[in-house]
């Protein structure tokens, strides 16, 4: 079984950044990605139906009232996501459903406050868990 496991795997053809799992071809979560330059975060906040944040570098570039949101990717050990608010008021940044941001010292919230002209990077230590660096 293993000879054929690596014959398959040499007649493979995988792209930078792709993976297999389980027979399927995936693109690797921890591969680098392209900024996101533009994004808006969502009117109200919450987590549903806010813009999911990609890894590496993402400009919130419209925060039109205090509290609108971003979400997180799914916390992958390892993932880093950079968000640098460029918008008028403070977001605030969740993570996804199942998933935990460990609150900075003092802090009971669920999610993550980045002020107006502020960047704020988040690591993922753990599976399932993030935590913020302001």
């Amino acid at each position: 079984m293993t000879s054929s496991l690596f014959s398959t795997l040499n007649q493979m053809d995988l792209q930078s950044g792709e993976h297999l799992v389980d027979g399927t071809t995936i693109r690797a979560a921890l591969a680098p990605q392209q900024p996101n330059p533009s994004l808006t975060a969502l009117a109200g906040g919450g987590l549903t139906g806010a813009p999911i944040l990609g890894l590496g570098i993402n400009n919130l570039a419209t925060v039109a009232s205090g509290g609108d949101s971003a979400a997180l990717p799914q916390a992958l050990q390892g993932a880093m996501v950079i968000v640098i608010n460029n918008g008028t008021q403070s977001a605030y940044v969740w993570p996804q459903s199942g998933d935990t941001l460990v609150p900075a010292a003092g802090s009971t919230e669920s999610y993550a406050t980045v002020a107006a002209n502020a960047i704020v990077s988040f690591f993922c230590y753990a599976g399932g868990y993030w935590k913020a660096s302001v």
